[in-house]
């Protein structure tokens, strides 16, 4: 591990949705691996939890919290901008929030849920892309990681705003 610690130290990596699963696993990696961490979800409780337990496992971490909403575009410049005030530059960022669908067919899904699954899980990345690439490419070396499931490249029935790759299935 010291190779990889030494090529991270004193990154600073962006992580949406990490107040669990994958999002949480992955602040707890990165801080391992000495990065400046910067975190976000939109649960704040979830979030600070987090935190907590991040900073108690490493006390020296630089850590950025905020409570973003991933489907919000002008939220996002704002984010990334208070983080790399915060931790001077930005290295890496994951897009990983996400949210379940309905599990219904396309006609009978909430237009307002297949509103918000889209929102989050498309425009989300999208936002979050468009507005981190700035920051990626100051860096000699940066990264920029969309998270998907298997989902985006199978669409099982009843998962037409999840996938949102083809309804047809779905009908």
């Amino acid at each position: 591990m010291p190779v990889l610690h030494d090529f991270f130290a004193s990154k600073t990596v962006v992580i949406t949705g990490a107040a669990s699963g994958i999002g949480r696993a992955l602040a707890s990696v990165f801080a391992d691996l000495g990065c400046n961490v910067a975190i976000c979800d939109i649960d704040e409780s979830a979030l600070s939890d987090v935190a907590l337990q991040l900073k108690s496992t490493h006390p020296a971490l630089t850590l950025f919290t905020s409570v973003l909403d991933v489907a919000n575009k002008t939220d996002w410049e704002t984010y990334l901008a208070d983080v790399a005030s915060h931790c001077e530059h930005i290295d890496i960022v994951i897009n990983n929030a996400g949210i379940e669908g309905s599990s219904q067919p396309a006609w009978a899904s909430d237009d307002e849920l297949l509103k918000r699954v889209m929102d989050v899980n498309f425009y989300g990345m999208v936002y979050g892309s468009k507005a981190a690439l700035p920051y990626l490419t100051q860096r000699s070396w940066a990264a920029l990681v969309n998270v998907s499931s298997v989902f985006g490249l199978v669409a099982p029935p009843n998962t037409a705003d999840y996938c949102a790759i083809d309804i047809l299935p779905a009908l």
